[in-house]
């Protein structure tokens, strides 16, 4: 093995430098039409799915350190180990106080020590530290007698469905989210015990970072927030559970109290208790979804209930609806006929698929209806083959086809009006899903070959959608080519988004047509890898990541040519 790798590695670079020089002759030609706007693009089309899945949250952004910092995880000690010279039975308990204190119940009891006593936490795979970074570490402890000395001291090693929850009791319920933390109750983590391969017997779900600090999160990065609450409906893969029609009263009136929460006056019970916690200028929420992968007639009877009740004291709010956990077969179809009858704000798409799936699909909703029911793509990834796991699943070839579907989501705003890949974040040695956007260690993170297709259309959204054709159709796998292109009024650039999926260079004239007077230079950003398998990693970050360089336009001409496996993002300016 140690041998058969580079060999087959050198192989593999002769393979594509062969491909490098290899062209397809013909020249197409590319209309693209800058004077009629075809759709408006939204200023948050393409949004960050953001779930406490590979420890995104505990473990991840939320910036605690300490595993199981409340003794509260299902086994009391799980992530603390006692070192002592002379242990003795019975001098470290741990003490249940649920009716004293039923939200923080548990803490340590140390009996009278005769000499020097270690408590040492592992942290979440560890604890990264950084020099030169301050780090705060709080206790609440009381000793009867005096003469009791604490040290910390950092020692070296030795060596999405969470809303549902497996079963009702341990639902996501955002009340139980805020106000102080020692208050918050403990969750078990629905990824915890999901996956038999990967076990995750010490995830649970503090609630540090819980729903105040996800509304600021999202004011600070200048984002619309878009909470997914329970509709009284547990995960279906798992127990099914549902609240019976007649007690969804207290779901129903947790959609309406987070609203409230977000956007209600100071004079209101919950926007009196967002001020009290810090910010007293609403959040200005404008949608909320209604279940997550949620299916069947019990979930239409549901959504139907929370619908009425919202609509009649927030009519203009925006509702997501689910159309289950696929995009297409019998459920999807109920679904998705139902809520278009029913005149649903936003229909949530999922799809996790193969990559010619999404290659077959990039024309997916030019024929969809253009009326008041608009799309979310709520979460979707290319899923590679199954023998590949973990982060070998966020190859070159996922992003590739990921971008040439986007072109499609693009060309059709009218109709998608948001899409979010999914997942955001996972944890190297913690992870249960993949693909993942980002991976991160303890003191690293590097964006995957997605994360920098992601970037490219976020930044590169435009505001108009124009149109772009090859041979008067819409470019949707022709020769491997899939396209979309969009003015941006505010930058004042005109930008075209096009991919090669072909093994081959292809030369491209585009020919701009319009009134639009465009400027001599432009440049393209070039996301390429001839090695469909290639990956980013901590050790490489940048093996796939754009170049940037210049282009020059013939009057309203551009020739270029497009390289094998990539995607390009040409930008440009106008007058």
């Amino acid at each position: 093995m140690r041998f058969h790798a580079p060999i087959k590695s050198v192989l593999f670079t002769c393979f594509t430098t062969f491909f490098a020089f290899t062209t397809d002759a013909q020249t197409k030609v590319i209309k693209v039409k800058m004077d009629q706007s075809i759709a408006k693009v939204q200023p948050n089309m393409w949004g960050v799915f953001f779930e406490d899945i590979n420890f995104g949250a505990d473990g991840g952004i939320y910036a605690e350190l300490i595993k199981n910092r409340s003794f509260e995880f299902a086994k009391p000690l799980m992530g603390w180990s006692v070192s002592r010279k002379r242990p003795q039975e019975g001098e470290v308990l741990v003490v249940n106080r649920k009716e004293a204190n039923a939200a923080n119940p548990r803490y340590l009891q140390i009996k009278k020590l005769t000499d020097d006593f270690e408590l040492i936490n592992e942290g979440f795979k560890g604890i990264g530290v950084k020099k030169g970074m301050r780090y705060d570490f709080s206790v609440m402890y009381r000793q009867l007698q005096p003469g009791v000395k604490m040290v910390l001291l950092l020692k070296d090693p030795p060596g999405g469905c969470i809303v549902e929850g497996t079963d009702l009791a341990n639902r996501y319920q955002w009340k139980n989210t805020i106000g102080p933390i020692e208050e918050r109750k403990l969750l078990i983590n629905r990824w915890n015990t999901e996956f038999a391969h990967r076990p995750a017997p010490d995830y649970y779900q503090t609630f540090g970072l819980g729903f105040f600090e996800y509304f600021q999160l999202a004011e600070d990065i200048g984002s619309d927030a878009l909470p997914i609450l329970n509709c009284g409906m547990a995960c279906q893969f798992n127990t099914g559970e549902v609240a019976s029609l007649d007690e969804l009263d207290p779901y129903v009136q947790d959609a309406l109290d987070l609203i409230e929460f977000a956007n209600g006056d100071i004079s209101t019970t919950w926007g009196k208790k967002r001020a009290e916690l810090g910010h007293p200028k609403p959040f200005n929420l404008k949608m909320m979804g209604i279940g997550n992968e949620n299916w069947g007639p019990q979930y239409l009877e549901r959504l139907a209930i929370f619908t009425k009740a919202i609509k009649a004291k927030h009519p203009d709010f925006k509702l997501i609806n689910s159309s289950g956990t696929d995009p297409e077969g019998d459920r999807f179809n109920l679904l998705n006929t139902s809520l278009r009858e029913n005149k649903a704000d936003f229909i949530d798409e999922h799809y996790y698929r193969p990559a010619d799936w999404f290659l077959k699909n990039a024309g997916r909703y030019d024929n969809y209806p253009r009326n008041e029911t608009k799309v979310f793509v709520g979460e979707y990834a290319v899923h590679a083959d199954k023998n590949v796991i973990g982060n070998n699943r966020n190859n070159w070839q996922s992003a590739l086809a990921s971008a040439s579907l986007m072109t499609g989501l693009e060309r059709n705003a009218d109709v998608v009006q948001m899409a979010s890949y999914a997942p955001l974040f996972a944890h190297i040695d913690g992870w249960q899903w993949a693909p993942d956007m980002i991976w991160v260690d303890n003191l690293q993170s590097y964006g995957t070959p997605d994360y920098y297709v992601q970037k490219l259309f976020s930044t590169n959204k435009g505001t108009d959608v124009v149109s772009i054709t090859l041979d008067e159709k819409n470019i949707t796998g022709q020769d491997g080519l899939f396209a979309s292109s969009v003015l941006d009024q505010a930058k004042k650039e005109l930008i075209i988004k096009i991919a090669n999926n072909s093994d081959q260079s292809q030369n491209v004239d585009f020919d701009l047509d319009g009134k639009t007077k465009l400027k001599s230079k432009g440049t393209i950003d070039e996301l390429l890898s001839a090695n469909l398998n290639q990956l980013n990693s901590f050790e490489n970050p940048g093996a796939v990541s754009p170049k940037i360089s210049a282009i020059s336009l013939k009057g309203k001409k551009l020739n270029t040519t497009l390289k094998p496996y990539s995607f390009n993002v040409i930008k440009i300016p106008y007058n």
